[in-house]
């Protein structure tokens, strides 16, 4: 049996809050458990979107980006050697170039965003391109040409879906309060369909109403949903995997926003 874990730091306590969907309150707390601590024997970005644990028969392992050796790494948690390492290419038909972050889903699959153009491509474990799709939004006022993977946004699998998010406001001077309904958050890529979907999932209608403000939200998932919490306001979101529909709207406040 295989299992792997985002290796979760801090912002993962949004989870608590948003994915409570009755109307008793509840309070969350932040609390470790447990530290592992291992003789890494060689540098790596550790950076939870494309940082997992692995469990399997053979053994615990941390798969991780080593941005000085640039390939993706298992590394044994017991005494740090590196067992496998994916070769990653910046030129030629299995090219890497401009990748903004990856996540491991299977022993046999890593999902990269990609840029120039932008796309969702399938890695193996031979560091070769075995699937691309373009990620294509017409509705939105501008072009889309960037999707980072920072540490609070990992990829997501839900059967065969792999859901991604745009949570940026491209032209943030340019744009009104009224494109807010033009900026769709999440989409999903279906590989046995091949086909890529985005939801009407947007910031709240008065998310600019005292000004223009930053965007960007923290995710996870809980059972079949989707917990979006915006990074600059109080509203956490709730969205069903399955149908890509939103459940319900929560308001969490923080003394710090």
């Amino acid at each position: 049996m295989v299992k792997i874990y985002n290796v979760v730091f801090f912002l993962i306590f949004f989870s608590f809050f948003a994915c409570e969907v009755n109307d008793k309150e509840k309070i969350g707390k932040l609390v470790a458990v447990e530290s592992v601590v291992f003789p890494a024997r060689d540098f790596i970005a550790v950076n939870p979107a494309y940082t997992h644990l692995v469990e399997s028969d053979s053994g615990s392992y941390l798969f991780a980006y080593n941005h000085v050796a640039e390939n993706f790494q298992f590394i044994n948690m017991v005494n740090g050697k590196v067992v496998k390492e994916v070769p990653l290419r910046f030129e030629g038909p299995n090219s890497v170039e401009g990748f903004t972050g990856a996540t491991l889903t299977s022993l046999d699959s890593i999902w990269l965003i990609m840029s120039k153009p932008l796309r969702l491509s399938l890695l193996n474990f031979d560091g070769e391109i075995v699937l691309e799709k373009r990620i294509i939004n017409d509705l939105v006022p501008l072009p889309l040409n960037f999707i980072i993977l920072p540490h609070h946004t990992p990829l997501l699998q839900y059967g065969q879906k792999i859901f991604a998010l745009q949570p940026w406001l491209q032209g943030h001077h340019q744009i009104t309060k009224e494109d807010l309904t033009k900026f769709q958050l999440v989409f999903s890529y279906d590989s046995e369909r091949d086909t890529l979907l985005w939801y009407d999932i947007f910031y709240p209608e008065n998310y600019w109403d005292k000004g223009k403000k930053l965007s960007d939200f923290s995710w996870t998932k809980a059972g079949n949903n989707l917990c979006i919490a915006p990074l600059y306001d109080h509203e956490i979101q709730i969205v069903d995997m399955k149908s890509g529909l939103l459940k319900e709207r929560k308001q969490v406040k923080s003394p710090n926003l």
